[in-house]
């Protein structure tokens, strides 16, 4: 009866059928199944969520395992059902199997005890594994030399958080964040300052968390560490350009860089009329200017606007950053190419200013209001 479909349940829709018609509905129901267990499913709209009944029944975490260890998350928001998440489990397991979670022995039995607390604070050093030696030099900060090291102590953490805690959900967007944010490339090539970064990250969200777990709340989600990864970037480098930075800070940003450009013109003017004649005789730099034309400081040169370590370009629209929230290099978009010093594929450092940029297309399209951010030149392209 419970394999039957819904509406073949009820006596009255099937008492008057032949078999002949049952027979048929029933080789119908196991084609469906079929499809379905193909995939195809997939392609259907979404179900409604049902109420499902169970007996009652011992669970003891071992050999009996009760049906509702094997339902999905629940379908809503955090803050729905997470008051109801105990703050610690009563009963403390160390040793339990993971050998299936690749993680035997990553993890101390001292941290795995700690772990069953939501309301004791850990950090890195519980799950990171190093090879800094006490008395070799160097500081407690920068004992994690390169991001493998990172990503491992992060696995740790998250797969046995996963182990004790499987609703919790911070392990992985913490790895979500930090992918994101290039795991601390803000810092330029120096691996130490990448780690520092993170795993000052790392530690405040396991901060921020032991305060929620105390007064019954959620812990972060994507939004809330997203925010604490810009604040700390902006602590830790101000002159990096935040990603949180949106349209108005930029167009604040270009309107500052311009008025300090006219006044800095009307000074010039204000000195004397030979100004230009006296530096060759001729308008050369405001011609570069009109053109784009860059100087050797920094790989830039003249500009309508930006900084002048960035300049750009007239109609060059808003100021370009990619997904990182890097500064476009509009000296990489210039027919003379970029001469600042090359950190990756995709980033350039400023020698002076040491403010990372990102190398993508700067070409501005009034149209769609957006801009083209290809990893190609706007010179020769566009």
């Amino acid at each position: 009866m419970d394999q039957r479909p819904e509406y073949l349940r009820i006596r009255k829709n099937i008492k008057n059928k032949t078999l002949t018609e049952i027979l048929s509905l029933k080789k119908e129901v196991r084609e469906q199944e079929a499809r379905a267990d193909l995939g195809e499913a997939a392609f259907h709209r979404d179900g409604k969520p049902k109420t499902v009944k169970h007996r009652e029944q011992s669970d003891n975490g071992t050999t009996k395992l009760h049906p509702a260890r094997n339902h999905r998350q629940p379908l809503v928001p955090p803050k729905a059902y997470y008051k109801d998440v105990p703050k610690k489990r009563e009963e403390i397991i160390r040793n339990f199997p993971q050998d299936h979670l690749g993680s035997t022995g990553h993890v101390s039995e001292t941290t795995v005890g700690k772990m069953h607390n939501r309301s004791v604070i850990l950090t890195f050093d519980n799950f990171g594994k190093s090879s800094y030696k006490p008395g070799k030099g160097g500081d407690k900060g920068s004992k994690y030399s390169d991001q493998s090291q990172l990503q491992e102590g992060l696995c740790n953490y998250a797969t046995m958080l996963h182990a004790i805690w499987p609703m919790d959900y911070t392990g992985i967007v913490m790895w979500r964040v930090l992918i994101e944010g290039g795991w601390g490339n803000v810092a330029g090539g120096d691996e130490r300052k990448k780690s520092e970064l993170c795993i000052e990250f790392f530690n405040a969200i396991l901060h921020d968390n032991c305060g929620k777990a105390v007064h019954d709340q959620y812990p972060c989600v994507y939004e809330q560490m997203k925010a604490k990864w810009q604040r700390l970037v902006e602590k830790m480098y101000p002159r990096y350009p935040s990603a949180s930075a949106g349209a108005g800070s930029s167009s604040s940003h270009n309107n500052q860089n311009s008025q300090s450009g006219s006044s800095g013109q009307k000074n010039k003017n204000s000195a004397g009329t030979g100004n230009s004649s006296s530096r060759g005789g001729t308008k050369s730099g405001a011609s570069s200017n009109r053109g784009g034309g860059y100087s050797s400081r920094g790989g830039g040169g003249g500009g309508g606007g930006g900084s002048r370590v960035n300049p750009r370009p007239t109609n060059a629209g808003p100021i370009a950053k990619d997904a990182r929230g890097l500064e476009v290099c509009f000296g990489y978009n210039n027919k003379n190419g970029c001469r600042r010093i090359p950190i990756d594929a995709t980033t350039c450092r400023d020698n002076h200013s040491q403010v990372l940029y990102a190398h993508f297309c700067s070409d501005w399209n009034k149209s769609t209001s957006i801009h083209c951010l290809k990893p190609h030149s706007r010179h020769g392209n566009h």
